[in-house]
């Protein structure tokens, strides 16, 4: 589980695609749910002014997020991510699920931007992916997103409030615990788990422009597991339904 925020700032004239790289370290559960945390690798790949200023395609660590829309206000992209499955985890007892298969979410992203400012946008964003590998069901996710430059424009700042919905496979694949599941990992309950609200999340990411080409990003982000997920034995026997990530990136732009 690793989540991505925007971090760049807005775009000059389109002349050519400018790029983003970027390489860093972050802390995150080892599972959604999970009470035991890894450092992971954290690396940034964006090009803005595909099309025209607000277009772009972003790869942050696991999860490719794009918008293929020029236009001021609308945006609508394509977005994926892929999500593990239970073998490498820590906790004996979710490892030792079976059937439990990783997902490649692919989909689409869409939204609106109210540009309050230079550079100051309010947005709300909606995102729908299906695991293509596996089958393993859907995820929607809606909420709204704020950035907001201060400081002379060498700080940019992002905030994020969202809610996602899994469908039923999904829901299954990761948080289910059949009888045979129980007795086999010595889990205490079974679970079934239904369709519906699995998370909110809120993030937030703050980025320091050094010069005209180098920046550090700085992103934190908390989630709340709910309904089915939070009462699924991964989460409340042996997880935790409280979830963090931090991670810091250093940047650079051509």
């Amino acid at each position: 589980m690793v989540l991505a925020l925007a971090l760049s700032g807005a775009s000059g004239p389109v002349l050519a695609v400018d790029w983003t790289l970027g390489l860093g370290a972050g802390y995150e559960p080892d599972y959604e749910g999970s009470d035991h945390y890894r450092p992971v690798p954290l690396w940034n790949v964006k090009a803005t002014n595909l099309f025209g200023p607000t277009t772009y395609t972003q790869l942050f660590a696991t999860r490719l997020i794009s918008n293929l829309l020029n236009d001021p206000n609308w945006r609508l992209g394509v977005a994926a991510q892929y999500v593990e499955d239970y073998d490498h985890v820590d906790d004996d007892k979710v490892e030792d699920l079976k059937g439990v298969d990783s997902s490649l979410l692919l989909g689409a992203v869409g939204g609106y931007d109210w540009n309050l400012g230079p550079g100051e946008v309010l947005g709300i964003a909606l995102e729908a992916r299906a695991d293509v590998l596996h089958g393993n069901g859907y995820v929607i996710t809606l909420g709204p997103k704020y950035q907001v430059p201060f400081g002379n424009n060498e700080w940019l700042l992002n905030a994020s409030l969202n809610g996602s919905y899994a469908s039923k496979d999904y829901m299954d694949n990761y948080f289910t615990v059949s009888q045979s599941d129980a007795a086999a990992a010595g889990f205490d309950d079974t679970h079934d788990a239904d369709a519906g609200l699995k998370d909110v999340t809120a993030g937030l990411g703050l980025t320091y422009a050094i010069d005209s080409r180098w920046s550090v990003s700085g992103l934190g982000l908390y989630r709340q597991m709910v309904g089915d997920a939070k009462d699924s034995p991964v989460v409340d026997e042996v997880g935790d339904d409280q979830q963090w990530f931090g991670g810091v990136l250093v940047n650079y732009s051509f």
